[in-house]
């Protein structure tokens, strides 16, 4: 059957308006033309116009036409209607696939609904839907771009069942760009990258992922086969949705770039569930992270660090967490926490939770598990008090473990037991200048 190719240099149909030209993955640059894939084509209307004239094979068509553009690079549009794939979508080095409003379903089990190769991108605005069979929905294991425009691009419902199945999988690769995504009850895994953004990418949980047998966390960042480092996270908004019971943004590992303007909301440990962990944002055995800006509520610890080191946490607002605001070490883990500082943030009636002991129910908390190594803290320039809620007991609280503290110059006034609460008297723990 013979391709529906726009003209030379032009641009595919319903890709006309200015609006959408300039985020068209740089098809005026001297890209090939557009091939398109219409849900009208192919028997039986299931969008193989492109190819081999065989019935019911969407992804057929989908995967031929971007086949035809490989050699030389090129973009692939796929328009606006539904189709059901049987099998993987491979988009080739080079080549972008744009959704013009489709909706691209798993009809049949896959491990991975779409697979990027080096240089390979996806755009545009529709919905990729694992439907419970895909186990992993967009796979990039050679970097690449994915970004919405124009609309809400959604990638929903992976297959649950295996460790590591997840929405979105981005493993051991460098030069990733991930923005203006909406992920529905699944996740994003990243592991091992290096040089990569992530922006404007909004995580809606209605389904506790925790009690999956896969990447039990919305937002994951872990090293493991290779340092993950050099990575940037601005604007993204984890939902828990009340039923989330393990944290909802990890860093496990790595070094990375700001984490800034994010937030993370209600998980399952402000519901009382049992064997709730659901922190908002974990920073664990990392090495160098800023993050400043952001926004927790209605989870366990707002922002937990641990086991990291070179940290600094500036500017960030946790108001509404069932435990702490912010915490610095963990009592549950052994772990060497140094080298952090805490400036300006605003920690305010945390310690929702009844059940909570009164000094986690603080703005900012430092208790360690025995045998930990907690030291060279800077607590400077917070607001950390209850405002008359009836729920935070201390501005900041330090267990007897740190050393080489600094806490100065907080507002911790109007806190239920105590603006400042020490249980230790190491000599260079410091404080002073606090209004309490």
């Amino acid at each position: 059957m013979t391709p529906n190719v726009s003209p030379s240099g032009g641009l595919p149909p319903n890709l006309n308006a200015e609006a959408n030209v300039m985020p068209y993955l740089n098809a005026r640059m001297g890209w090939a033309p557009s091939v398109v894939v219409t849900p009208g084509g192919g028997p039986g209307g299931d969008g193989g116009d492109f190819g081999s004239n065989t019935p019911n094979s969407t992804t057929q068509g989908i995967n031929e036409a971007l086949q035809s553009v490989a050699k030389a690079g090129g973009v692939v549009v796929v328009q606006n209607g539904n189709y059901a794939l049987k099998a993987t979508v491979t988009i080739p080095s080079n080549v972008a696939l744009v959704l013009n409003g489709a909706t691209l379903t798993a009809s049949v089990t896959l491990p991975n609904l779409i697979v990027f190769k080096a240089n390979a991108s996806l755009a545009g605005y529709g919905a990729i839907n694992g439907n419970r069979q895909a186990g992993t929905v967009v796979f990039m294991a050679a970097g690449g771009r994915l970004m919405g425009f124009g609309g809400v691009l959604t990638i929903a419902n992976n297959a649950f069942g295996q460790n590591y199945f997840t929405g979105i999988n981005i493993t051991n690769c460098s030069d990733v760009e991930v923005s203006n995504i909406t992920l529905v009850n699944t996740s994003m895994y990243v592991n091992g990258v290096t040089r990569g953004a992530f922006s404007d990418i909004h995580v809606l949980i209605t389904a506790d992922l925790g009690a999956s047998a896969q990447n039990t966390r919305p937002v994951y960042i872990v090293a493991n086969a290779a340092p993950t480092s050099f990575l940037k996270f601005t604007r993204v908004h984890v939902d828990g949705g009340g039923v989330q019971h393990i944290s909802l943004m990890a860093f496990d590992g790595g070094q990375h770039g700001p984490i800034q303007n994010c937030s993370v909301t209600d998980s399952s440990f402000d519901h009382a569930l049992d064997g709730s962990v659901a922190d908002g944002l974990d920073v664990v055995g990392c090495d160098g992270v800023t993050v400043t800006g952001c926004f927790s509520s209605r989870v366990c610890d707002g922002i937990s660090v641990c086991g990291s080191q070179n940290v600094a946490l500036t500017s960030n607002v946790m108001k509404f967490c069932s435990a702490s605001g912010i915490s610095l070490a963990d009592g549950s883990i052994l772990a060497t926490t140094k080298c952090i500082t805490v400036v300006g943030n605003i920690c305010v009636s945390n310690g929702t939770k009844p059940t909570c002991p009164p000094n986690a129910k603080t703005g900012i908390a430092s208790i360690s598990k025995a045998g930990s190594v907690t030291s060279d803290l800077v607590i400077v320039g917070n607001i950390c008090g209850d405002q008359g809620k009836g729920f935070q007991q201390y501005g900041v609280f330090l267990d007897g473990t740190p050393t080489n503290v600094l806490t100065r110059h907080n507002n911790l006034h109007g806190n239920g037991t105590a603006g400042y609460g020490y249980a230790g008297s190491h000599p260079t723990v410091t404080v002073a200048d606090n209004i309490t």
